[in-house]
């Protein structure tokens, strides 16, 4: 800009400049930045429904307590499912549960032939997971995993993951390497000793219909949360119904 060219800037032209400079960041404040999408995980038992409802997930059907959603993708085909259910335990015995991934296949569905961690960083786990799948090429991927804990709900954990992007934790399984898996699990405690739990998953092993993914997912969802259940059910505590 040639505000000053040939001469010395006064005050009002320093006033101009400042003035447009500050206007400016002001358009790519409100234009260049996305607004904060919707944090379903913060909301309470109660409030639940309505902030999924609100943020585009629809309810599918209910199970015993199981309750799924899903909702379109704007970059993707296949569609996101969640779970939400209540389960009799702690939220840092389920989390701790969820990150013994040498016993995954001890109760976890079928389809999951081996699952191994690969390397441990404090919060931090990459595990390769081998899926053995009927009627379709077997899949395999590594995913990182982080666990986070909420410093201020302190009975508030969140595993999420998505794919392995490093090299050195990159293995070869048996058929062909998904496309995308996206997800987490959401363990919030209640004060009755129960805690809220939400699996999310987003996942595509690729080279197959849309819609039969979809139908892949609606079944594995609930058949992964009821097994994590069962993990407590079996000690004598039961889920309880989420309405």
């Amino acid at each position: 800009m040639q505000y000053f060219a040939g001469r010395k800037p006064n005050v009002m032209d320093i006033s101009v400049r400042t003035i447009l400079t500050l206007a400016l960041c002001a358009v790519f404040l409100v234009v260049g930045l996305p607004a904060r999408a919707v944090d379903c995980r913060e909301a309470t038992p109660d409030s639940l429904h309505n902030c999924l409802s609100s943020d585009g997930w629809k309810r599918k059907h209910t199970d015993d307590g199981l309750i799924i959603y899903s909702r379109s993708h704007s970059d993707s085909d296949v569609r996101e499912v969640l779970a939400t259910t209540r389960i009799r335990a702690p939220a840092h015995t389920i989390l701790n549960t969820l990150t013994d991934f040498s016993h995954y296949t001890d109760f976890m569905p079928g389809t999951l032939e081996l699952c191994e961690q690969l390397h441990h960083d404090g919060s931090d786990y990459w595990v390769f997971q081998q899926l053995d799948l009927p009627f379709v090429s077997d899949r395999y991927y590594t995913i990182h995993l982080q666990a986070k804990h909420n410093s201020i709900l302190p009975d508030w954990y969140v595993l999420e993951w998505t794919l392995a992007d490093e090299s050195q934790y990159q293995r070869k399984g048996s058929g062909q390497r998904v496309k995308f898996n996206n997800g987490y699990w959401s363990l919030r405690e209640q004060p009755d000793g129960t805690t809220q739990v939400l699996y999310y998953i987003h996942t595509d092993p690729g080279r197959l219909w849309s819609w039969v993914v979809d139908f892949a997912n609606s079944v594995a969802v609930p058949d992964v949360v009821n097994a994590l259940k069962r993990q407590y059910e079996t000690s004598g505590n039961e889920g309880i119904d989420t309405h």
